[in-house]
């Protein structure tokens, strides 16, 4: 515990804690209440298992950062089940050394990159590899405290991102199979069968809370269609068009711009239409998008099986423990591969997938087939190397790589995070606001210029009263839809109103402002007019001018 706490607490008092995604900020709105000033228990993208005990910690101790707190101690919790599987493997010293460099890095690098999605990916990791030991090498036996804190894990990793739960499980894998075919008691099997129990209770749980809930009843099918759309490469307008003839090419360059709240036009109903256009999984994906990151993945892959390898080549094991260690990291590089052939490696995604492949093969090594004795917590020495000099030669040079990529790592994404605290954007962004109580801003995937406060301190910001976020799946919230019935606003068309009321604005990019404006001149009036009121600045992401822009009809 004390490995990972420390990383923590030297990396908050180095470089004050961002959240990675907008996602994040958004997440923690929702769930203190202050999304559109409307409270609310649900949140957009984590279920109610997690977000409705957070929602009353909020109301109980309002101003506190408990989304940011749970993140943490997840994280901590995480990474200490992790280094007690490293401590208690029997390797070779040189094998053992590399494993906790790399361990350390892991943990470095999903600190320094704080958002939901790893944190998800992690504890759910953590909490399986609590149960598994047991279940898959141990004697039978009954419940013990450590199963308790696994299911506590696996509950809210999973619920915490489902997505990233389920890919955990993917990995994991193997050991139902090594389970299975090496150690059948009933007490192994109750434990998988819990596991699985957990997940999909969770998951149930989490669906009705949506469908129960006035305002959110309708959010799970649009967010599962418009995902199958919006989470996978860009399709054409050709091919939209076969499926969706009614938009225009402009439409769908407004779709992608996640400016999709006019849901009218953009429904449930649309977003299922269109899903069988999108090449959801295909070779012809690979390098669509960040070049940067798909190498990423790769190395990744490459990473995961290296690991494998070396693990491999133990003397301690024989061929069932390779077996093992084989079928994960295949698991492992599954998981990579399907990232790749939906062009979605991204680093929130790729990061994790390599620690939680490492946390699986960490207690795939404990299928050894020496007997575990009293100094099955130290490394294992048997026999002394042969050239100590080498074996010391590589450690250096391995620990100096992973600090040359975290040193990398942390000038090219968490720099410029932190670069955003001193940007002006946030201030001119929060002075026109001010200055226009009765204006309602319309934010068009601009919102992250009000996101420049760290983690902690986000708690006790004050969502403006005059501000609506639009780049997501919110249109079908409670919250929306009680912020729409305060201005007076019809939710099925929104952003049509903006050239037919006077006192609403639109905050966007400037290289974007063409595509809105086609936009409506085509669903409004063609006469529509566009003026600049006010450019507020650039900030850390693009060099591109966040402006006010008002619409008329001429």
């Amino acid at each position: 515990m004390l490995i990972p706490l420390a990383i923590l607490l030297v990396s908050y008092l180095v470089q004050t804690p961002r959240y990675a995604l907008a996602d994040d900020y958004i997440q923690d709105l929702f769930v203190s209440g202050r999304f559109l000033g409307e409270g609310s228990a649900l949140m957009p993208y984590t279920l109610a298992p997690v977000s409705i005990p957070l929602s009353l910690l909020y109301a109980l101790f309002p101003g506190a950062p408990w989304y940011a707190i749970l993140l943490s101690i997840l994280i901590v919790v995480s990474f200490a089940v992790a280094y007690c599987a490293l401590f208690s493997l029997r390797l070779p010293r040189v094998t053992w050394s590399f494993s906790l460099i790399f361990l350390l890095f892991c943990n470095v690098l999903v600190t320094w990159y704080l958002t939901y999605t790893i944190v998800a990916f992690v504890a759910t990791a953590a909490g399986l590899m609590l149960v598994i030991p047991r279940a898959a090498f141990g004697e039978p036996v009954g419940p013990r405290a450590s199963d308790v804190a696994a299911v506590l894990l696996v509950a809210i990793g999973f619920s915490l991102r489902p997505e990233s739960g389920m890919a955990t499980f993917i990995v994991f894998s193997p050991f139902v199979v090594w389970m299975l075919v090496k150690n059948r008691s009933a007490s192994a099997i109750l434990r998988a069968v819990v596991m699985v129990a957990t997940i999909a209770a969770c998951y149930g749980i989490g669906q009705m809370a949506y469908l129960l809930t006035p305002g959110w009843e309708g959010y799970p099918a649009y967010l599962d269609a418009g995902r199958r759309v919006l989470d996978y490469p860009e399709a054409t307008y050709e091919e939209l068009a076969v499926v969706a003839p009614e938009l225009s090419e402009n439409d769908v360059a407004m779709m992608y711009d996640w400016n999709f709240s006019d849901t009218d036009i953009f429904n449930t109903e649309l977003f299922e239409r269109m899903a069988p256009a999108v090449r959801a999984y295909d070779v012809s994906n690979l390098g669509l998008g960040n070049l940067s990151q798909t190498y990423l993945a790769f190395a990744g892959i490459v990473v995961v099986c290296a690991i494998a390898v070396v693990y491999a080549c133990s003397r301690a094991f024989d061929a069932s423990g390779r077996a093992l260690l084989a079928a994960v990291a295949a698991m492992g590089v599954v998981d990579f591969l399907v990232v790749l052939l939906r062009d979605r490696p991204r680093l929130h995604v790729v990061i994790p997938m390599i620690a939680v492949s490492f946390f699986a093969l960490l207690i795939a090594a404990r299928a050894q087939r020496e007997p575990r004795g009293v100094h099955a917590r130290r490394p294992h020495h048997s026999s002394r190397p042969q050239h100590p000099a080498l074996g010391n030669a590589a450690i250096i040079v391995f620990a100096i790589g992973c600090l040359a990529v975290a040193g990398a790592f942390n000038l090219r994404y968490v720099v410029p995070m932190q670069r955003q605290r001193t940007m002006s954007l946030e201030e001119n962004i929060s002075s026109y606001l001010a200055e226009h109580p009765n204006e309602l801003c319309i934010f068009l995937g601009t919102q992250g210029g009000l996101m420049g406060s760290d983690a902690f301190s986000y708690a006790s910001w004050e969502y403006p009263s005059n501000a609506l976020f639009v780049a997501g799946w919110e249109a079908r919230t409670a919250p929306w839809g009680d912020f729409m019935r305060e201005w007076e606003l019809e939710e099925g068309d929104l952003l049509q109103q903006l050239p037919q009321r006077g006192n609403m604005s639109a905050v966007m990019l400037e290289s974007d402002v063409d595509t809105m404006l086609q936009y409506l001149r085509e669903h409004v009036d063609e006469g529509v007019q566009v003026e600049l009121v006010e450019d507020l600045g650039s900030g850390v992401i693009t060099s591109t001018h966040t402006c006010v822009y008002r619409f008329s009809i001429g």
